[in-house]
């Protein structure tokens, strides 16, 4: 694929002491058939909207497993003996990277697995955006680091603090993706390599479709102007057209400041937003204070998904043009 950027690199030996204990007993169990998967390889998936791609582009020639639990936030997540179980026979793991979810990695390492690491947000082109920073996260006096741009081809190095990994809420940064999940495919399972550039043809083609309905729905909005609850919809935000005023929670799981839910309702008062939004894999309470607080509806948007009726990339990115655009 011409001019396309293609990173796997080898997995770097990092300790995850919580998983060392789980490799005897895979070493002992190594000639059972994958876990789930029968006679198909076994590739992982850092979170639910890259393994939905990865399964979709594999089709029925793998066995994609999941390794963050739907519902729970990857800013937090600990890996079980289970996670490394799979993970031990894994010939690919995909991951995000950017400094959001290199605990994949630590759980290959941690197995004893072999697995080839695609970070797929290193090969997006474009923009990176830097996550929001606020006054409160820093001593006084101390001033923030700039933060980290890049433009496609650009060199650049592997410490992404300060920058938003949520690409996959960008449609179109989701495209650039789809040709790397095909290609590591095909170089790791060379036999079924026709299958995997038809499922992404036809996934690509969806995408597209998909990307023209979430911009029609969200364009038809008249407030665009929202709170968010972490600094996670910003691609989103930045590709359709909305405004984030303010941010509930700068550091996911860290509850606000009453000082800084004052800065916020300056905010409200200021601009006016159409709602305060919550995530599902984080507490809602801040969020439903601030509503109260400022008379604000309370909604909800999810950057993950993989729960019933958010369990497709399709219906993950519907739900979240739908809350925003509903009346």
């Amino acid at each position: 694929m011409p001019g396309v950027c293609y990173k796997v690199r080898p997995v770097k030996r990092l300790l995850l002491l919580p998983l060392l204990a789980v490799c005897a007993c895979n070493k002992s169990s190594e000639t059972k058939k994958p876990e789930g998967g029968g006679d198909k390889p076994v590739v992982v998936a850092s979170i639910f909207p890259l393994h939905d791609l990865v399964r979709r582009i594999g089709g029925d020639k793998i066995e994609s497993k999941l390794l963050l639990e739907p519902g729970k936030s990857e800013h937090n997540y600990v890996g079980s003996a289970k996670d490394a179980k799979v993970v031990s026979r894994a010939k690919v793991a995909f991951l995000i990277g950017l400094a959001m979810d290199e605990w994949t990695e630590k759980i290959v390492t941690a197995s004893g697995g072999s697995a080839k690491i695609v970070e797929l947000g290193e090969i997006v082109g474009g923009k990176l955006i830097p996550l929001p920073r606020f006054e409160e996260e820093h001593p006084e006096g101390e001033k923030p680091a700039a933060p980290e741009e890049r433009e496609a081809g650009e060199e650049h190095h592997h410490d992404h603090s300060g920058i938003d990994p949520h690409l996959w809420l960008s449609i179109p940064k989701v495209k650039q993706m789809t040709p790397e999940i095909e290609k590591a495919l095909a170089e790791a399972f060379p036999e079924s390599k026709e299958v995997f550039t038809a499922n992404r043809t036809k996934l690509d083609g969806e995408l597209d479709a998909l990307h023209d309905e979430v911009k029609k729905k969200v364009g038809a909005m008249t407030n665009k102007r929202i709170i968010t609850f972490h600094g996670s919809f910003g691609y989103f935000a930045e590709e359709y057209g909305v405004e984030i005023a303010a941010v509930v929670e700068p550091s996911p799981g860290k509850e606000p400041s009453a000082a800084y839910l004052r800065k916020i309702l300056s905010a409200v008062a200021a601009k006016q937003p159409l709602a305060v939004f919550t995530e599902p894999q984080l507490d809602p309470k801040p969020a439903e204070v601030l509503g109260k607080e400022g008379s604000l509806p309370v909604r909800q948007l999810d950057p993950i998904g993989g729960v019933p009726g958010r369990d497709s990339y399709e219906l993950l990115m519907r739900f979240n043009a739908e809350s925003l655009a509903a009346p």
